[in-house]
């Protein structure tokens, strides 16, 4: 299975330290190449929203989640599939966009999918730069 990813780390959060429910967006998008369905489950495998799961970050504890209908980035689609900014809570397949805590990728580091990558090795260097606690979105493609 071939799937692409695109991390987005809140913007939002990154100027302000803080969670803004209603208008968390993200104008930073790295691009990651998986092409690897082992590196997907792992990803995927960090995120554990469940049924009583809110829909946006409530508090600086939680860990992972969804990112809600008002999360804002430029892989917004409008009717007429055209790409562009505005509000993006699923990913390319229509799932519900989440997000996991900057920390939480990292750990990833060493996965063969990344360290053998330029492109994903790219991405992992970003994060490393950003606070630990940063909420990425994960948008596949």
């Amino acid at each position: 299975m071939a799937l692409d990813l695109t991390l987005m780390p809140f913007t939002s959060y990154i100027k302000t330290r803080d969670f803004l429910q209603d208008v968390n967006h993200s104008h930073i998008l790295l691009q990651c190449q998986t092409n690897a369905y082992d590196l997907y489950k792992v990803i995927r495998s960090l995120v554990k929203p469940d049924s009583n799961a809110v829909k946006f970050i409530t508090d600086q504890k939680q860990m992972s989640g969804y990112v809600g209908k008002h999360f804002g980035s430029y892989l917004s689609k409008n009717e007429d599939g055209d790409v562009g900014y505005g509000s993006t809570p699923t990913d390319n397949y229509n799932e519900p966009l989440m997000w996991v805590r900057a920390s939480e990728l990292l750990k990833l580091k060493d996965h063969p999918q990344v360290k053998n990558n330029q492109l994903n090795r790219a991405a992992w260097a970003y994060l490393a730069t950003i606070d630990k606690d940063t909420p990425v979105a994960l948008y596949w493609n």
